[in-house]
């Protein structure tokens, strides 16, 4: 979401936030029988606390390009410090996203998040060398995943 309106207590454009003002948000959302608040973690910390068996999908939201080039080398340090190659993949609505990442990082696997309504969805993660797409039920079809999986 571009704003914290649905899944926190708080109104905003999440990039007015600080990483220390989300952190202190609730972000219990739509669960509010959860006991306790929960604030937005920074990736870092959620890495820091998994184990290194777990398989990842870490994905970049849409945004600005230079932004964009911002949370990628970002993701590049944390790719190295907590040993996400093999077991990440990294995903995004943005091809911008995407694009950066097959130049900045080639090996790392990449998946494409779209309506998958119609055939221009997986040719844009073709493009970008995707190896996952995330095809929703609520639009995609029979045929895309078949098409999909045949790629």
């Amino acid at each position: 979401d571009a704003k914290v309106d649905r899944t926190t207590d708080a109104i905003g454009e999440v990039a007015i936030f600080s990483a220390a003002q989300l952190a202190s948000l609730d972000a219990r959302g739509r669960f509010r029988d959860w006991p306790t608040p929960c604030g937005v973690p920074i990736l870092d910390d959620v890495l820091a606390g998994i184990g290194l068996d777990e398989r990842l999908e870490i994905e970049i939201k849409t945004d600005s390009p230079a932004r964009l080039e911002q949370v990628c080398d970002r993701l590049m340090v944390l790719a190295e410090r907590y040993h996400l190659a093999g077991r990440a993949t990294f995903s995004s609505f943005d091809p911008a996203a995407l694009d950066i990442l097959s130049h900045r990082a080639p090996e790392w696997p990449r998946g494409y998040i779209g309506a998958f309504d119609g055939p221009q969805w997986l040719e844009t993660a073709l493009t970008h060398g995707c190896t996952q797409v995330d095809v929703p039920v609520t639009s995609g079809s029979k045929q895309i995943v078949r098409a999909a999986h045949t790629c």
